[in-house]
């Protein structure tokens, strides 16, 4: 074999092998999110056995024991996929719907509850921009990284400002509504009074 020979052997091989590392990484990466959303959806079954759980305290006409589980059982996790996002979105509206259940046989006041769904539609809705945020970044940058180009620094600084920007609004989301909920719970606890015709 002559030199020159051995030394495209030898450039193509470290290209190789640098190449099989970079996919290696990407796939380790990727596998990091997966068991992330694992601990997500973990998270997320718990958090139906509680609906169940309240299902019997309706059922045996136990309202104030199920609204005690219920009100622990809402999911607000920033999600790392759609479907979860979705699935939890669909599950807080079903702790609403057994809440509604609780709050008719009381008598308790719902008088804030448009504005707590507006608050957990809202939510889902800025989950999904962080999650399309950082979707398109990594896009982006797995695309720069197998053209052998850096990310400009601009380009993460302001991917680095949408993401602080996008985990504020979830952070004052997330404080409304559990300054919302505590009143919603305490308003349905609470049984009408009876009116007083004062002669």
């Amino acid at each position: 074999m002559s030199l020159i020979n051995l030394i495209v052997a030898i450039v193509i091989g470290i290209a190789g092998i640098c190449l099989l590392a970079y996919f290696a990484y990407l796939l380790i990466r990727e596998v990091a999110v997966i068991l992330k959303g694992g601990r997500n959806l973990l998270r997320f079954r718990k958090a139906e056995s509680k609906i169940m759980a309240a299902d019997v305290f309706i059922e045996a006409n136990q309202y104030e024991s199920a609204l005690r589980v219920l009100e622990q059982a809402f999911v607000f996790d920033a999600c790392k996929n759609r479907e979860l996002i979705t699935a939890a979105k669909d599950h807080n509206q079903t702790i609403l719907s057994r809440c509604l259940i609780a709050a008719e046989e009381i008598g308790g006041s719902i008088a804030i509850l448009p504005k707590i769904e507006h608050l957990l539609l809202e939510r889902a809705e800025i989950q999904l921009l962080l999650l399309k945020t950082d979707e398109a970044f990594r896009k982006v940058s797995n695309k720069r990284e197998l053209a052998g180009k850096e990310l400009p620094s601009w380009s993460k600084k302001d991917y680095s400002q949408k993401i602080a920007q996008i985990k504020s609004q979830l952070e004052k989301n997330e404080k409304d509504l559990l300054s919302s909920l505590k009143v919603f719970f305490a308003e349905i606890k609470k049984p009408p009074s009876d009116n007083v015709t004062i002669h």
